[in-house]
């Protein structure tokens, strides 16, 4: 009498599928039917007879056990595996996502500026499923995350690319850029100072009388091929400004000292058209020189009504004048003192009660005739005192 087995089979195909797969990749889904994860039932039975595989991306495949595919398009896929074990047949549908990779452009900070600058760089237009940010510039330098910064000291053109590690296993792509960079180096200024007679006056190694005029020469430079100079802006030291502006090529200027004497810081500062600047400072010596007419008539029309300079001469440390008359006797005397030495206030020209107006020291009015006058004086140029003496004649009529 033969025996016939009845399989009574418990047949339930299934595979693993992630949340994210990655377009151009190779994918695996790994099977789970198998007595293992009892997805196939009873456990003596050892194996499946056949199975089908369709990756709902128009392949196929019923060698292998896992299934195995390439994704070549973004989107929902349905993925169908068929199972079958002695005469008993199943199939099962599973849904997966394949990424789509983001569309990523870059946008970064200011490229131009004066000797060197940092650049921020930004990856832009994510899509989320973005983990890690690889970056790698053509001159060697690298940098990871997003955005990043990175440092330039050179002018050039930098091709750069950023290697973007999404969540799906194995999901990488590179984007690629290039960024023009303007590291302009700056002007560098100078100036040297001369007189009239082409006599050499930077940083004092000579003098100029007071009112005398001074010619600036612009010895400034620039780099080929960075930016050509705009601007010179001179400040004298004196409270007195003036500049040169494009379409100058040269900032060469002339000025004369009028208010201050001794030693006066002159700076020059360059802008190119980058708006690249360089400053530099010379001094220059400006010597104090005192005329005084040789007469006046203090008679209250206004005119030449006290014995004072012809013209602004500088500025002391100490200055006295005494008013002598013909028999030697002191009739007036006036002195100051600048203690500070940069108050410009000895003497006040502008003060006309610092200057004799033809009064004794007792108020009444000096007689007319000749009187000699001596002038003693500390310089703040520092050049050595003075002293100056010579005559005045007073007249209060003239006509006379």
């Amino acid at each position: 009498m033969s025996t016939d087995t009845v399989w009574v089979i418990d047949l339930n195909p299934w595979f693993e599928i992630k949340d994210l797969y990655c377009k151009g990749v190779p994918v695996t889904f790994k099977n789970l039917t198998d007595t293992l994860h009892d997805n196939l039932k009873p456990h003596d039975l050892i194996n499946i007879d056949s199975l089908y595989w369709s990756f709902g991306n128009n392949t196929f495949d019923s060698v292998n056990f896992d299934g195995t595919t390439q994704y070549d398009s973004a989107g929902t896929f349905n993925v169908n595996l068929w199972a079958r074990a002695k005469t008993c047949y199943k199939s099962t549908t599973r849904q997966i996502k394949v990424m789509e990779f983001p569309d990523i452009y870059f946008t970064h900070g200011d490229t131009s500026a004066c000797v060197e600058l940092d650049v921020d760089f930004t990856a832009n237009n994510l899509n989320g499923e973005e983990v890690q940010f690889d970056w790698t510039f053509s001159d060697g330098v690298t940098g990871t995350g997003n955005p990043i910064t990175r440092h330039f000291d050179l002018t050039g053109v930098y091709p750069y690319e950023m290697k973007v590690t999404f969540t799906p296993e194995n999901c990488v792509k590179t984007y690629y850029d290039t960024v023009m960079i303007n590291a302009w180096i700056p002007p560098v200024a100078d100036f040297s100072i001369a007189d009239e007679n082409g006599t050499d006056l930077t940083d004092a190694v000579n003098g100029i009388a007071a009112r005398a005029t001074a010619y600036y020469k612009d010895l400034s430079t620039v780099t080929p091929n960075n930016g050509k100079l705009v601007k010179w802006l001179w400040e004298f030291g004196d409270d007195k400004k003036d500049s040169v502006t494009s379409p100058q090529t040269v900032g060469d200027i002339t000025h004369a000292y009028t208010t201050t004497s001794g030693y006066v810081d002159v700076t020059l500062t360059i802008t190119d058209e980058y708006g690249c600047m360089d400053t530099v400072t010379h001094q220059i010596l400006i010597l104090e020189s005192l005329k005084f007419p040789n007469i006046f008539s203090p008679n209250g029309d206004g005119i030449n009504d006290v014995f004072a300079p012809s013209e602004d001469g500088g500025y002391f440390l100490f200055l006295e004048m005494i008013i002598y008359n013909r028999w030697g006797e002191r009739v007036w005397r006036r002195a100051c003192e600048d203690v500070q030495g940069g108050n410009k206030e000895c003497p006040n020209y502008d003060d006309p009660e610092f200057w004799w107006n033809g009064k004794t020291a007792m108020g009444a009015d000096a007689a007319e005739g000749v009187y000699y006058w001596v002038l003693k004086a500390r310089p703040m140029s520092e050049s050595g005192d003075i002293v100056l003496n010579g005559s005045v004649t007073l007249v209060r009529t003239l006509g006379k």
